[in-house]
């Protein structure tokens, strides 16, 4: 299956595109191979994700799933000083897919995604981010979200996948919850209003 990754780096104002077969893997193979690509990746000028409303984002997680409020701060402090928030080989830490629905949906880095909406960061043009898509930018398939969900709760994933988000630091079985939260700016607001839940200080 034919690939498209786009992933942005806005203070360098560079984005880099990278195709490829992907012989069926799962989309966190998909990163592991970007990761050995992307610094040859070949640049683009348009940034086709840019106007793309972070609040808009879709969550993977409800609250129960955003365990460190302490990384959270951390991340916050890193943004207010001006720097940029990557993983250690440079890669973006947000990294999203195009949904069935053909939004965006957070597959990793959520944490950092509300770390730069509780420091004022509105589009996504404004932070390194990495966009996985199927050929020309298509959607990924809902069997493919589900690759993001424990393999017992597959089959319910790929019949509803919008219904569901994943906590993996639940117990076995319970890792599959009904989703709470439709965007990210939901989640960041009731952190920002100070309804920790389960979150680990």
């Amino acid at each position: 299956m034919k690939r498209t990754i786009l992933i942005s780096f806005p203070k360098k104002n560079v984005q880099k595109i990278i195709t490829f077969e992907d012989e069926g893997k799962s989309l966190y193979y998909l990163v592991e191979q970007v990761r050995k690509l992307y610094m040859e990746a070949s640049e683009i000028q348009i940034e086709l994700y840019g106007s793309y409303s972070l609040s808009e984002v879709m969550p993977i997680h409800n609250l129960s799933g955003v365990r460190d409020a302490s990384q959270i701060k951390q991340m916050q402090e890193k943004i207010s000083s001006g720097e940029e928030v990557f993983e250690k080989d440079g890669l973006p830490n947000i990294k999203l897919v195009v949904a069935p629905n053909n939004k965006l949906l957070i597959f990793d880095g959520t944490h950092t995604l509300i770390a730069y909406l509780l420091q004022g960061k509105r589009l996504l043009s404004s932070v390194p981010y990495l966009v996985i898509s199927a050929d020309k930018f298509a959607p990924v398939t809902a069997q493919e979200i589900s690759t993001f969900f424990p393999e017992e709760s597959r089959e319910k994933i790929e019949s509803k996948w919008s219904e569901w988000v994943v906590n993996w630091q639940a117990e076995l079985g319970s890792q599959t919850e009904k989703r709470e939260f439709n965007t990210m700016g939901e989640l960041a607001l009731v952190l920002s209003k100070g309804d920790k839940g389960s979150i680990e200080h």
